[in-house]
């Protein structure tokens, strides 16, 4: 080729490859950050964000989180099977819902349906082993629905039917526990006044209370099923493995049961004491697993009854009324720091498994693990100042002031936005509830983290393991002062997480392995379920549980799933 070619050639060519090409018709315009210099942030007041103020004993934010991030959730509602919420919802058009029964025709009277077949199948193939229907229903307009959290269906004593025993009885029925055709009548018959065409809650699986098989549904199949032909048995052993088990933990953590859409702007806590303080009083001393309705008042129950007429009514049911995605925020929030707290936990745990390993070390492996969970929030200029530097005893605290600004973002990062007056002042009262319980949870995670890390950065425990403190103060830190120090961290770290009580944390240890799954034992599948005794007062007798009996806090085990 001709070199003066070449030359033009290239001339053309090596600005097109070193050079982005662009096709713009005009200039867009620039967005413009604002940015707050350092000198600005330090004037800031940080006085409302004292990392040594630990929450009130008479908190509830962190059970309202818990207890709205667990709707529709199998694992958090089999745990601590007493609910604490009622939620205004929908199941949407095209949805199946599964029906089994003895008759070849539908029921004409409020019975129950399922979500999976596999729950359905049960009732008739091993209850009315003669003959097996089983009736699949499609929604063909939405069906306006009230879910009540915890194992509703469990039917046995210690909470778990409160909420509908105070909902259409009016108080707490322990000798009605067994009353399921007059209970599903008289939901039904309150709820009519609502257009509330069914209600929602959990046995082994997700079963819907259906009023009505005819309003907004429609039969796809009707079909005569082979039976299972098994002997009934309450012991466990006996199901196993068990497909109804197996089908309800599809829906054991997120997304949750995806067919039914709750309406969080219209949920009722039973855990707000703005509408229910003396239930708050009730609970003094008692462990969650323990939280009853059976206290409520007249006056609280005048008030469930008129905030529910308030909640439900209108054309809008089931639209959430702002448009947070609410369930998406709580789930942000716990996926964030759940597994990670774990992780934290294993680090200071990790002495006692390798006692070999050197204190310091230990300590800061687990501060740089914590500085990597709230590194979003360090802001640039925090940094503790040469006065606020200890001696080393954990026991003689400087206040952590100068980390107060990194704690302030911790805990706001998320909800900043909903907090502006032009957003707050457009939530519901049930959306106000959730903010706060967010907040009040954010905070003490990020207090207790943003702690750490803050008396951690004073010691210098940022290096590597084996490396040599920098500063005097640190260095002359004795074996007693790092174990009080790890043994600090330590509880604070599993304190956090026993306030937040997530049921995350609640798994099977070792891990099952492959043929099997690790379950929580659930109604009727426990080994011993006696019946409660209620006495001429219409109270409980609530038997002891014995040494060998799994109802009583249930604890994660492995279960065969395959033969």
């Amino acid at each position: 080729m001709n070199m003066h070619l070449l030359q033009g050639v290239l001339s053309v060519l090596i600005p097109l490859l070193v050079t982005p090409i662009f096709v713009q018709a005009k200039p867009s315009a620039q967005i413009q950050f604002t940015y707050a210099p350092s000198s600005q942030l330090l004037a800031t007041s940080y006085n409302d964000w004292d990392l040594l103020r630990a929450p009130s004993a008479n908190s509830t934010g962190q059970w309202i989180f818990d207890n709205a991030n667990s709707f529709l959730k199998l694992w958090p509602n089999t745990r601590l099977r007493n609910g604490h919420s009622l939620v205004p919802g929908v199941i949407p058009t095209g949805t199946l819902l599964y029906h089994g029964t003895d008759a070849n025709q539908l029921p004409n009277e409020p019975e129950w349906a399922s979500v999976d077949p596999e729950h359905s199948y049960l009732f008739c193939s091993v209850f009315n082993v003669k003959e097996c229907w089983h009736v699949t229903l499609v929604v063909t307009s939405p069906l306006k629905i009230l879910y009540l959290d915890g194992n509703g269906a469990a039917k046995m004593w210690g909470g778990s039917m409160d909420s509908q025993d105070i909902l259409v009885w009016g108080g707490i029925q322990p000798n009605r526990t067994f009353d399921e055709y007059p209970r599903i009548a008289d939901m039904c018959k309150w709820g009519k006044d609502y257009g509330i065409h069914a209600f929602v809650r959990m046995e082994m699986d997700f079963e819907v209370m259906l009023c009505d098989f005819t309003t907004n549904l429609e039969v796809t199949s009707l079909l005569r099923l082979k039976s299972a032909e098994l002997g009934i048995s309450p012991h466990p052993a006996a199901f196993e493995p068990d497909r109804v088990l197996e089908a309800g933990h599809w829906h054991d953590r997120y997304p949750s049961e995806q067919r039914i859409k709750l309406d969080y702007t219209r949920f009722i806590s039973f855990y707000d004491t703005s509408l229910f303080p003396s239930l708050n009083l009730h609970r003094k001393g008692q462990e969650r697993w323990d939280h009853r309705l059976k206290d409520i008042t007249p006056d609280e129950l005048d008030t469930l009854h008129k905030t529910l007429a308030e909640n439900l009514r209108g054309e809008d049911w089931g639209v959430p009324r702002s448009g947070v995605d609410w369930p998406t925020l709580l789930m942000t929030v716990e996926q964030r720091y759940s597994e990670r707290l774990s992780v934290l936990r294993y680090i200071l745990l990790d002495l006692a498994i390798k006692p070999e390993r050197k204190l310091e070390d230990v300590l800061k492996q687990a501060h740089r693990h914590i500085r990597d969970m709230i590194r979003p929030y360090l802001l640039e200029f925090v940094h503790p100042t040469h006065s606020s530097r200890r001696s080393g005893d954990p026991q003689m605290t400087s206040d952590l002031q100068w980390a107060a600004p990194a704690f302030e973002e911790c805990a706001t990062n998320h909800i900043r936005y909903l907090e502006k007056p032009s957003v707050f002042s457009r939530l519901s009262h049930s959306e106000k509830l959730l903010l706060g319980a967010t907040r009040e949870t954010l905070t003490e995670i990020c207090r207790v983290l943003v702690g750490m890390w803050a008396e951690g950065t004073e010691r210098e425990l940022s290096g590597h393991p084996g490396s040599h403190l920098s500063r005097e103060d640190s260095s002359s830190m004795t074996g007693i002062q790092w174990l009080n120090l790890a043994d600090s961290w330590r509880s604070r770290t599993q304190g956090l997480m026993d306030w937040l009580d997530w049921s995350h944390w609640a798994t099977c240890q070792p891990a099952c392995s492959f043929e099997e799954m690790c379950s929580l034992p659930t109604w009727p599948r426990f080994k011993h379920w006696p019946q409660p005794v209620p006495n001429e007062n219409n109270t409980e007798h609530i038997p002891q549980p014995g040494p060998d009996d799994d109802w009583y806090h249930p604890t994660p085990k492995c279960i065969r799933r395959m033969e």
